[in-house]
This record gives structure tokens, C-alpha cells and sequence, in this order.
């Protein structure tokens, strides 16, 4: 079974193959995630997870349909994002200390600690699922993601297969 965690950066995830621009500690195959070097409909599952963000929404759209032009017919998709309804709700729950308010900001703009660690889009369950399924994917569920590589706040994470 082949599976791909693309834009996987220095994450490793045991019996999927690393896709990232960077050579990172998760990576595997280096390359650009709009030309994944797989031939049409030859992956099983696609993760991208935390990704799309970091991405204009234009550009992520063209990553869903390079993710999709790799799957097999009936192959999975996995992708995580920050869930921007769950930040704004915090925030204007007017949290009272700076730590809390910092990360929410984190969490809305990225960590900023380099170019590639801004946050250029924001989803909710509802714009995720219509991404996805505008793009010709089959959603099986959106839910909230609090994953084993996640060390931020809110999260959630749509499933679907290649219609």
C-alpha cells in the first residue's frame, strides 16, 4: 500500500512515504507538492496535513487536484488544518492572559518563524468539506483533530475518497 504524507517536513510516520520541497528529517522524496513525482492514480492515500494553510487558496485547490490525480480510483485523502471558527470563538471569548492570546494569534497566522510558517488560508468543517468535495473527492467525515503530531490548539481533520 502506498501512502503519501505530503508536506510531511520533519514529521516521519512509520509505512507512509515523506513529500516535502525541504530535505527534512520526515522527508523522503523531495518535491514540489503542485508536481508530486507519481504517475496518475498510483497512490492509495493521500495525507496532507496541515498544509493547506500555508498555501493561497488558489494554490491549495491545485494541491487537492494534484493529490487526487495521484490517488487510485476509491483511494483516501486525509487533510488537517487549523479550524479558524474554533480561534475566532476563543478569541472573542477575550482570553485575559498574553500566553493564551499569543498562541490563539499562532494558531490564526502561523508561527511566522520562517517564510513558510505563515498561515495564507483559513477552513472551517464547513469550507473544508466544500474544498474538498469541489474538487471531486467524497467527504466521510470532518471532525475535530487533536493528532499525535499536533502541539497546537484547534484542529480538524476531513476524510474522503477519490469519487
Amino acid at each position: 500500500m502506498v501512502v503519501l504524507n505530503v508536506g510531511c517536513g520533519p514529521t516521519r510516520i512509520v509505512g507512509e512515504i515523506g513529500v516535502d520541497l525541504h530535505p527534512t528529517g520526515g522527508c523522503d522524496v523531495q518535491a514540489d507538492l503542485m508536481a508530486l513525482p507519481f504517475a496518475d492514480g498510483s497512490v492509495d492515500a493521500v495525507r496532507l496535513d496541515h498544509v493547506l494553510e500555508h498555501l493561497d487558496q488558489r494554490l491549495g485547490v491545485a494541491a487537492l487536484l494534484e493529490a487526487r490525480r495521484v490517488l487510485k480510483q476509491g483511494g483516501d485523502i486525509r487533510v488537517g488544518v487549523p479550524d479558524l471558527s474554533a480561534y475566532f470563538a476563543a478569541w472573542l471569548d477575550g482570553p485575559a492572559d498574553h500566553a493564551t492570546r499569543a498562541a490563539l494569534l499562532r494558531g490564526i497566522y502561523g508561527g511566522q518563524t520562517h517564510e513558510g510558517e505563515y498561515h495564507r488560508s483559513g477552513y472551517d468543517a464547513a469550507t473544508l468539506k466544500d474544498l474538498l468535495e469541489a474538487v471531486g473527492f467524497a467527504v466521510t467525515g470532518v471532525r475535530d483533530d487533536d493528532g499525535p503530531f499536533r502541539t497546537e490548539g484547534f484542529c480538524i481533520a476531513a476524510t474522503g475518497v477519490k469519487a
